[in-house]
């Protein structure tokens, strides 16, 4: 449908009919279903997976290509293993706990399957035996929508 669009504006034909016209296309094609109607916003609030700027501060490098793993060190003394492939806006976390839980960021770390927290080399090549990796909490996706004008 866009191409039969581009085609038709090429020609004067279309509907925006403009010197703009194939931004319009994109943009209608791109963006257009992803906005929303202003009045459609009942009430804007902070995520509960966002991390705060204070904690992503404390995050350092990463552990090894394309991967930081760290734990978080909850006020209860509960130990949580995270990961990221540089997605870093939002994570998973318990039900239980909120990012003001934190305590203390270990960075290039991991929780083992025994529960001990250990330290990574930077760069490691290979995950230690004991890594569980489906006990990594891990970034939760997101997409950015729009506000027209």
């Amino acid at each position: 449908m866009a191409l039969r669009r581009f085609e038709e504006e090429k020609k004067r034909a279309g509907m925006f009919k403009k010197k703009d016209a194939y931004r319009n296309i994109v943009g209608n094609f791109v963006v257009g279903g992803n906005t929303v109607n202003s009045y459609d916003i009942a009430r804007v609030e902070n995520s509960r997976y966002a991390i705060p700027i204070e904690l992503l501060g404390q995050i350092k490098g990463e552990t090894t290509m394309s991967w930081t793993g760290f734990v978080l060190e909850m006020r209860d003394g509960v130990l949580l293993s995270y990961g990221t492939t540089f997605l870093a806006e939002f994570f998973d976390i318990p039900a239980k706990y909120s990012f003001d839980d934190v305590v203390r960021i270990h960075n290039h770390s991991y929780v083992s399957k025994k529960g001990h927290l250990i330290a990574l080399e930077e760069g490691y090549t290979e995950n230690p035996e004991d890594y569980d990796r489906d006990a990594v909490y891990r970034e939760k996706p997101y997409f950015v929508c729009y506000i027209d004008e």
